[in-house]
């Protein structure tokens, strides 16, 4: 009798088990056609870069590459409670790269207040696998609104990182 009670609590569990689990998150790998061939038909890349993936929030391209790094750029829109002092926001981004990437050297930090937005250009570079990457990144914030635009090349590419960065920021906020 034990024999069958405890083979019934078994199959309760296992009836539960299927019962009550939660189905897997959905992981969106890729974005729906009408978004990537929007951004594809109105930017124009230089040869050779594709859109990885798209979305309303974020955008990753990279280099076409047969050996080595694969330059990237990618744009992304967060918000923080953070980002309301921005000053304050962006030196907690560079001391959180800095941690990230010890070795990561900054070449340029421009910023600009204004009334519509807070912008910081940053350019730096770090050495990975012996050779130097540079990195360009442009965030525009708005109150708790963050669009950040990140590049990262070895110097061949950097003026290729430039320009989409330059098509990303106008097509994305107009600026």
């Amino acid at each position: 009798m034990k024999k069958y009670i405890a083979i019934a609590v078994i199959i309760l569990i296992i009836i539960g088990f299927f019962l009550f689990r939660r189905p897997p998150a959905k992981v969106e790998t890729e974005t729906p056609a009408n978004q990537n061939t929007n951004l594809s038909q109105t930017s124009t890349f230089p040869a050779g870069w594709t859109i990885v993936s798209e979305s309303d929030t974020t955008v990753k391209l990279e280099k076409i590459v047969t050996s080595g790094l694969k330059p990237e750029v990618i744009f992304k829109v967060t918000t923080s409670k953070d980002a309301v002092t921005p000053a304050k926001y962006v030196d907690n981004l560079k001391a959180g790269a800095r941690a990230t990437l010890p070795g990561l050297v900054y070449l340029t930090d421009k910023r600009n207040s204004q009334e519509s937005a807070y912008t910081a250009f940053l350019t730096g570079y770090y050495f990975n696998q012996g050779k130097k990457i540079f990195v360009d990144q442009r965030l525009y914030i708005q109150g708790e609104t963050v669009n950040t635009f990140t590049g990262s090349s070895d110097s061949n590419l950097t003026e290729e990182v430039s320009q989409i960065l330059s098509s990303l920021s106008q097509e994305k906020i107009g600026q």
